[in-house]
């Protein structure tokens, strides 16, 4: 499931404004285990919860720590004529662009809920809200701009969008910490990073880049 977080301190926080919050109930998994002994370069004792979460904490709060999510392609406005669905057969490559979907940890619950949370970096929100005031600055805004003949209206799409991009937060099982790198990257396996995808592609096709937040939260 994707849910934003309750926490609107977190949820809009800025990049690395705060370590991660790590929870890992009152016993470590032993698969958990295995994997910060795998990514602990200082060899430091890792004989309690303490400090697994120690560890975690520090592995996931450098700057280098971020995992990859997903890459979407999307058509590259005005040069190509605009889809109103972009889900659709890839038919020119010129036409499309790539955008890197990229997040960093700011949540992991294994006591409670066995989920961790993801935050888009700020560079993929950028490139997001770009693509977004782009795509419908030639498409579905211009054509609500026509109908009301009020530039409020035009760029109001694209603010709802950018608050919306930047409050998202993606939670997937804490398995996923299983290809956790020694240097606090990882990367999603095909399942979580399709999902990715397709929420994103579902925001950007929104009028106001929200509506699929709200069905799965």
């Amino acid at each position: 499931m994707v849910h934003a977080l309750t926490h609107t301190s977190v949820a809009n926080c800025d990049p690395r404004a705060i370590a991660p919050i790590i929870d890992l109930g009152p016993t470590i998994q032993p698969w958990l285990a295995q994997t910060l002994r795998s990514v602990e370069k200082q060899m430091e004792p890792l004989d309690s919860v303490l400090h697994h979460q120690t560890c975690m904490i520090k592995t996931l709060s450098t700057p280098k720590s971020i995992w990859y999510l997903a890459c979407i392609m999307v058509p590259n406005p005005p040069e190509s004529e605009l889809r109103q669905n972009l889900i659709q057969d890839v038919e020119r490559l010129s036409d499309f662009r790539l955008i890197h979907i990229e997040a960093y940890i700011i949540h992991v619950d294994m006591r409670d809920r066995d989920k961790v949370a993801f935050k888009l970096t700020t560079e993929s929100i950028n490139s997001l809200v770009e693509y977004y005031e782009r795509y419908h600055r030639v498409g579905l805004v211009a054509k609500m701009h026509e109908r009301s003949g009020n530039d409020r209206v035009r760029n109001k799409v694209p603010e709802d969008f950018a608050r919306a991009i930047n409050e998202f937060v993606y939670r997937t099982h804490v398995s996923a910490l299983g290809s956790l790198e020694e240097d606090g990257t990882g990367e999603f396996l095909v399942n979580d990073s399709e999902r990715v995808k397709d929420i994103i592609l579902g925001m950007i096709e929104s009028p106001d880049g929200t509506s699929i937040i709200s069905r799965l939260s």
